[in-house]
């Protein structure tokens, strides 16, 4: 642990898709964090519609190796891990879906730790779990305005459906008040007030990487100027690199054990 050799990361960033997975390295090296992947490693879901449950235990249960000689607590042979997800508010994560999936995870955790026979207290497991979404619809909504995304947009496509970025910008805005996703527009249209229904889809859909690097220096400058104070709001995102770093760091020096106890085990660090 202390010479980084560990395969265990104190904390497994998830993101949802491929513009945070292009964004998070680099805002990581934005705010000049070292490169350690023993503390944060990235991990990209791919959609809210994937079970969390298996890879977040996996990640995330304490392996127990054997009892001390005073009887007192047990060792483990990986530092804890941290499964910390920020991700659109659907599917597995929606509102009312969340707090079900956190509890699944931690009862799935509880199972791989009885089949050790261990047990750990509910704010101990609290700390291995964390799950965020975004207020928004999605990550794009989340940090950008609907002018910003516009013209990331034009400068990656090359016809944009023939829409003038007026109308661009106002099929952003139809989306982000139906809270969702910014695909939907070039994979379903615009509003047609006319015709009371969606104009379909473009010719072809926008490269969601190719836009994550045309997004990349609205949100640089973001960053920079929340250093230099001229914003005290913190983009999402932003917030959520800098706390996974912060739990890595503080995991970082520490040894944990599972105290043994007759009816719960505990950990300490």
């Amino acid at each position: 642990m202390h010479l980084g050799l560990s395969p265990h990361p104190r904390v497994i960033l998830a993101v949802e898709g491929e513009t945070e997975e292009s964004h998070v390295p680099r805002i990581w090296q934005k705010l000049g964090y070292p490169q350690a992947p023993e503390l944060v490693r990235l991990l990209k879901l791919g959609g809210t519609k994937k079970d969390p449950v298996k890879v977040a235990a996996l990640a995330t249960t304490p392996l127990v190796t054997r009892l001390d000689q005073s009887g007192k607590f047990w060792w483990i042979n990986k530092p804890p891990t941290r499964f910390m997800v920020v991700i659109d508010p659907e599917n597995y994560y929606s509102p009312t879906e969340i707090d079900k999936t956190r509890r699944l995870i931690l009862d799935e955790i509880r199972t791989g730790l009885a089949v050790q026979g261990a047990k750990a207290t509910e704010d101990e497991l609290s700390q291995l779990v964390e799950l965020r979404t975004w207020k928004e619809s999605c990550y794009e909504f989340e940090h950008f305005s609907d002018d910003e995304l516009a013209d990331a947009i034009i400068e990656v496509h090359m016809t944009c459906d023939g829409w003038s970025r007026e109308e661009l910008v106002s099929a952003l805005a139809y989306w982000r008040a139906r809270r969702d996703d910014i695909k939907r527009v070039w994979e379903s249209g615009r509003w047609n007030a006319e015709r009371k229904r969606v104009t379909g889809a473009w010719e072809y859909s926008v490269s969601k990487t190719k836009l994550a690097d045309a997004l990349w220096p609205i949100l640089e400058k973001k960053i920079e100027f929340v250093a230099q104070g001229q914003n005290t709001s913190v983009p999402a995102i932003v917030r959520a690199v800098a706390d996974a770093f912060m739990v890595a760091q503080n995991w970082r020096y520490k040894n944990f054990v599972l105290t043994a106890l007759t009816d719960e085990v505990t950990t300490s660090g």
